[in-house]
């Protein structure tokens, strides 16, 4: 904090007054109190099911039962990317009610003629 605040105070008299107008419209007194300041960080951890597309080759991914959570990619980077964002930007309109909850994968022998 001391760096930015030596910053500060290297800017000229107008700048510090232009700086600490628009802090005080953003509800800071002081540039001390912008610095101290810390919103909130929410972590939330989900799985997604990943499929590949027989048809196109795109990766598939959704989070089961979180209504809009899907999207596709060519490379697994690219699609955890895309969940990623798509996920910010649902969570941004509140927490979501969950429709079902992922619980595992479950596999079976199947005997068959």
């Amino acid at each position: 904090m001391a760096d930015k605040i030596s910053r500060f105070d290297e800017l000229s008299p107008d700048q510090q007054t232009d700086i600490l107008a628009i802090l005080r419209r953003q509800g800071f007194n002081s540039i001390d109190e912008l610095f101290a300041w810390r919103a909130p960080i929410l972590t939330r951890t989900y799985t997604a099911v990943v499929e590949k597309s027989a048809g196109t080759g795109l990766f598939v991914g959704y989070i089961p039962g979180f209504r809009g959570a899907h999207t596709k990619a060519a490379t697994l980077d690219e699609l955890q990317k895309n969940l990623k964002e798509v996920t910010k930007m649902l969570l941004a309109d509140g927490d979501p009610e969950m429709e079902s909850e992922f619980v595992g994968t479950l596999s079976f022998v199947v005997n068959y003629p």
